[in-house]
């Protein structure tokens, strides 16, 4: 478990992800869609804790292969 877990950056690129959840009542995140092949390879401990970018988002659904290359290569 992260000990000083940041909820305000995506858990893939370390940018600020925008989420505005904690603030308003209504946040962009609340009617995104996001693959679940994306919600897959999440990192577990920040799982249901923090939020992707709407860049990361976007990134993925444009080129999942090349998402999953940059951002988990280094995990195996």
């Amino acid at each position: 478990m992260l000990k000083n877990l940041d909820d305000t950056l995506c858990p893939f690129c370390q940018s600020k992800n925008q989420c505005m959840a904690h603030v308003e009542k209504n946040c962009w995140c609340d009617t995104a869609n996001v693959p679940k092949e994306l919600l897959a390879i999440v990192p577990e401990e920040t799982q249901n804790k923090v939020c992707i970018c709407l860049s990361c988002i976007q990134l993925f659904k444009e080129s999942p292969k090349d998402f999953i290359k940059k951002y988990t290569s280094f995990r195996e």
